[in-house]
């Protein structure tokens, strides 16, 4: 061998080593920069999982609070709106009379009819309300004159010629084109029961001058809200023939729900008819 040369075996061997090197080294650096890329990737997943988990749990406590608000609602608001019958009665019994009229029948015979009614100012006037069967009962021919009274209230004439009768309904209403100074509420407005604001179950009172009651003021009798027909509501309140005409006040809201007006009698129970505050209508 001569000086200054390598041989070729050594030199094959040495190229070898060195391509080794440079491949082991080329791929420690890949398997590093792979484990640096899922470093990251496991990181990332990690953030996104840690950010929907955190937007998750901030949803969920809003909906907590959502639901405590709706709760404490549900709670406070029937107690705001809870009403006693004394509150009733202390709010509409100014409102109501008792009526009686003096009758003719086809015999020309004199006859008596009496029952409950209400008295309204309007903004032009006033308005008092009945039953037609009060005013003009079937047998009736003629009226000669009908009286309305009241303890503390002296009796005063109704103008007949202003009377106007609805036989479908049993509704009989007066228009007089002065204020009344004996009637203390004005007719409509947030005092009368909202539509489809009564339920069934609902507690209610009937107030008026019935045959079987006081005979110096008011009586007052109770029940629920039994069925809903399209102009009248069933109830199991008493309602006789003296505090049909009267009001229907549903207590839950302490507001005018309609006027109490016939019973219709079962086998064993008699339930009675209010007629929709809705439904009445002046012409």
């Amino acid at each position: 061998m001569q000086r200054g040369f390598i041989s070729i075996p050594i030199l094959i061997v040495s190229i070898l080593a060195a391509t080794l090197v440079i491949t082991g080294s080329y791929v420690a650096v890949i398997k590093y920069q792979n484990y640096k890329k899922e470093q990251i990737s496991e990181k990332t997943r990690l953030e996104e999982l840690i950010k929907t988990q955190s937007k998750s749990i901030e949803e969920t406590k809003k909906e907590i609070i959502k639901l405590k608000s709706e709760s404490k609602t549900e709670l406070i608001q029937p107690l705001a709106q809870k009403f006693t019958i004394s509150d009733a009665i202390k709010k509409w019994e100014s409102a109501i009379f008792q009526i009686t009229c003096e009758i003719t029948d086809y015999k020309n015979r004199l006859l008596f009819s009496s029952g409950s009614g209400l008295g309204f100012n309007l903004n032009d006037g006033s308005v008092f309300f009945t039953n037609r069967h009060v005013v003009y009962p079937d047998e009736a021919s003629g009226i000669k004159e009908c009286l309305i009274y009241k303890r503390g209230v002296s009796p005063t004439k109704l103008n007949l010629n202003n009377l106007r009768i609805n036989n479908k309904i049993d509704f009989g209403h007066i228009i007089n084109k002065v204020i009344d100074p004996n009637f203390s509420h004005i007719f409509g407005g947030s005092t009368f029961c909202k539509k489809d604001s009564a339920k069934l179950g609902d507690e209610i009172i009937i107030l008026g001058y019935p045959v079987i009651g006081s005979q110096n003021d008011i009586t007052v009798t109770d029940g629920i809200i039994s069925g809903i027909e399209e102009d009248f509501f069933v109830t199991s309140a008493k309602i006789d023939h003296g505090n049909s005409g009267g009001a229907a006040i549903l207590l839950k809201n302490n507001c005018f729900l309609g006027i109490p007006t016939f019973v219709l009698i079962g086998d064993i129970e008699a339930l009675g008819r209010i007629l929709k505050a809705e439904k009445i209508v002046f012409d």
